[in-house]
């Protein structure tokens, strides 16, 4: 086998292995979108039933912890 040969070879290996890794992202950018839809699902369906989320106040442990509310039913954070 050439020096040309092997290379061709190696490359179309390369190809095939980007045209998978881009098949894989695109994949994990759509099951983002998808779970993104079904939180916003939750949060809507929490209003729905309940009138209003009922957020309860957390802070991050730390000396500088932010402070955020988060719902107990759905989790949703505010």
């Amino acid at each position: 086998m050439t020096f040309e040969e092997s290379r061709s070879i190696l490359l179309k290996q390369k190809s095939k292995l980007y045209e998978e890794k881009n098949r894989h992202l695109n994949q994990l950018t759509i099951i983002k979108e998808r779970l993104m839809n079904i939180e916003h699902e939750l949060t809507q369906h929490c209003i729905q039933f309940f009138d209003k989320h009922d957020y309860t106040m957390e802070r991050e442990s730390g000396m500088y912890g932010e402070t955020f509310y988060i719902c107990s039913r759905c989790n949703s954070i505010r």
